[in-house]
């Protein structure tokens, strides 16, 4: 028996079943889940909303940097809450914060220096950045669940990773297409809701004021205009669409650590085939005592 060759038959999670069952944890821990979304939330959209009304020129730019440092804390945040949730443990948000498996400051830090090694990776060509993304993306994964092993948590995480390097680079792209449509249908209900509750648009009822003269040639510039600055400096519609890209973050990075979990449990049984590729490479070592046979038998 060749130890590199052996594999285990087990059907994969497609990304749709993942995010399927992704939805559906949030739905079952939907409390603990707000809690750590508030938690996340109230000062990234008090953030926004202050420089949308105070500094509009740089309000897009605030926007884009908060999303995605703040996706990174929140994203953290989850894992350690539904990583210990699936396998039977009970957590609070108070404990999923305060838990020591690494403090929730040293988890942090390290995935927000992993986001910032990826935005300058991306800054300098968008392909190293997604690459280090994927490459980096499971790290909480590995970190949280650490814990339920007692070797290798380190290096198994990184083998498999390579081995599916290209499933995982079209599961983060679908994951994130899913996540930017979930975002784009909650930001139409929440204008629609707003409009029949409260007789106010956040965005699409806005429109009408705006493109009243559109017809009118010479103001066509003019309001093009005015429809961009309504999209990029509106504190409304800005600390809307934070919101609503942090809450349909949560099923999305759920689905991920799905795909961590498939990967772990189709690729190795959490650690089985990792094992039989060491056996391999030790098998495949020369022993220090035949090393010294072959050099007595040639002497």
């Amino acid at each position: 028996m060749r130890f590199d060759q052996v594999r285990i038959p087990l059907t994969p999670r497609s990304v749709l079943r993942c995010l399927d069952l992704g939805i559906s944890l949030c739905g079952r821990n939907l409390l603990p889940l707000f809690a750590l979304l508030m938690t996340v939330s109230l000062p990234i959209l008090l953030l926004v909303g202050t420089t949308a009304v105070w500094f509009p020129d740089e309000a897009l730019v605030t926007t884009f940097a908060s999303v995605y440092f703040a996706t990174a804390i929140l994203g953290c945040l989850e894992v350690r809450f539904l990583a210990k949730t699936l396998f039977g443990d009970t957590v609070t948000p108070h404990q999923t914060i305060c838990a020591n498996d690494p403090p929730i400051w040293k988890a942090v830090l390290r995935v927000l220096g992993g986001r910032i090694a990826c935005l300058l990776a991306a800054l300098l060509c968008v392909v190293p950045g997604l690459l280090l993304m994927v490459r980096w993306g499971f790290w909480s994964e590995s970190r949280v669940l650490r814990g339920l092993e007692e070797h290798r948590p380190d290096r198994r995480t990184g083998e498999l990773v390579k081995q599916e390097y290209s499933e995982l680079v079209f599961r983060a792209g679908a994951l994130t297409m899913a996540w930017l449509l979930m975002a784009g249908l909650l930001f139409i209900t929440a204008d629609c809701a707003t409009t029949l509750l409260f007789g106010h648009s956040i965005l699409l009822g806005r429109f009408d004021d705006v493109t009243a003269t559109l017809y009118d040639d010479p103001l066509v510039e003019e309001i093009l205009t005015l429809l961009v600055d309504l999209l990029t400096t509106d504190p409304w519609v800005l600390t809307t669409a934070v919101l609503v890209l942090l809450i349909s973050y949560l099923p999305v990075r759920a689905a991920w650590l799905l795909c961590y979990v498939d990967l772990r449990v189709r690729r190795d049984c959490w650690d089985v085939e990792l094992a039989m590729l060491e056996e391999k490479n030790r098998l495949a070592l020369p022993s220090p005592t035949s090393s010294v046979t072959r050099s007595s038998t040639a002497g």
